[in-house]
């Protein structure tokens, strides 16, 4: 059985922008219970008032197709891709089965240490299969996190 508590302990901001440029969702994620779990609530972009009702997405760590970190200036972007779209149904900024996050420069550090302990769980634990995938992914965190 494997172990989530040392993944578990910290939460962090994270936002994302609208694809209709007209609102953004503002959010915690969170690792919790073998899976990804960001709590958004819609905000718009004039008056920052709360649009809608909150919303939670779940991603179990078996959907995860591959992760990508990437260090900007402020922010820093992280692209979960899944294997079933339809856990990102509802959110106007996802692509079809990508979510891109943006976390905070200060919050770098929580990010990268979770970030690095959830890859190296999903492949110790072979929920992933696909070797290439799994490469992929991890050479890509390694390179956005040593620059």
């Amino acid at each position: 059985m494997i172990s989530y508590s040392r993944l578990e302990t910290e939460s962090f901001p994270v936002f994302l922008q609208s694809q209709e440029l007209q609102s953004y969702f503002v959010g915690v994620m969170a690792l919790q219970g073998g899976q990804i779990q960001i709590n958004l609530q819609e905000r718009s972009e004039f008056t920052d008032k709360p649009k809608g009702t909150p919303r939670t997405l779940r991603i179990a760590y078996q959907d995860i197709q591959s992760l990508d970190f990437k260090r900007g200036i402020f922010r820093d972007k992280l692209r979960i891709e899944i294997t079933n779209p339809d856990l990102l149904q509802g959110i106007a900024t996802a692509q079809s089965n990508q979510l891109v996050l943006l976390v905070k420069k200060r919050y770098r550090p929580a990010l990268k240490a979770k970030i690095e302990a959830l890859v190296n769980l999903l492949l110790d634990a072979d929920i992933q299969t696909e070797s290439q995938v799994e490469a992929e992914s991890r050479g890509r965190l390694q390179n956005g996190l040593d620059n």
